[in-house]
């Protein structure tokens, strides 16, 4: 039940050390399963933001910054995001699911 997997995992999908810090956009996610994001920074160093206001008025990180938005019947963010990500203004990185709660890991193109 711990999402310590997911947060290796996820950890994982942002790659090497090498390079600039990734910026990471949460809400849900770390509502609901906080300990994903801190696996996932013992990972690669991560500048992980709450953004809760932002994001729930669907606003976008900058380009090349990350948003990792839940999709469950608990906690649907991905709505809100739908026209970014049909646009693809949100690239799917990785989705993995831990306990009853589903997210993916986007990526913010470049302005569209």
């Amino acid at each position: 039940n711990s999402g310590r997997d997911a947060g290796l995992e996820l950890g994982a999908a942002f790659g090497t050390s090498a390079g600039p810090m990734p910026l990471v956009w949460a809400d849900g996610l770390i509502e609901a399963r906080p300990e994903v994001l801190l696996y996932a920074a013992r990972q690669r160093p991560l500048d992980i933001r709450w953004m809760k206001p932002a994001m729930l008025q669907a606003t976008l990180p900058p380009a090349g910054a990350f948003i990792i938005l839940r999709g469950d019947a608990d906690g649907n963010e991905q709505a809100a995001y739908a026209d970014a990500i049909r646009r693809g203004a949100l690239q799917p990185v990785a989705s993995r699911s831990v306990h009853k709660f589903d997210y993916v890991l986007y990526r913010v193109g470049p302005a569209r």
